[in-house]
């Protein structure tokens, strides 16, 4: 449904920090599509609001970014029957597991 959970992990910001990404979702009967659009910052930039934007270089084939997105398929009374799906599997319960991300090829 379009919905961003956007923390920094490996800093205090945690929670409060925020991409501006910007998200197009599209749902067909047998598939989901997702278009997203990340806003990168000068350092100089991102220094000055350590909680917006996403800071540094964008990324190349030297210098990749590495992504997961994650879906929850809640069914059920109250959820119970839920079911996790990642891009990128990462062996556990949740979507925080760096090191087993996707590289993003850039053409």
């Amino acid at each position: 449904d379009g919905q961003v959970y956007d923390a920094d992990l490996g800093s205090l910001v945690g929670a409060r920090w925020e991409s501006q990404i910007e998200l197009e979702t599209q749902k067909d009967e047998d598939s989901w599509r997702l278009r997203a659009r990340i806003p990168v910052v000068s350092p100089a930039e991102g220094e000055s609001d350590p909680n917006h934007n996403v800071a540094g270089q964008k990324p190349s084939e030297e210098q990749p970014w590495y992504f997961n997105v994650g879906r929850i398929r809640v069914r059920g009374v109250g959820g119970v029957d839920s079911t996790l799906y990642s891009f990128s599997p990462v062996g556990r319960a949740n979507y925080h597991e760096k090191s087993r991300f996707a590289r993003l090829i850039i053409k």
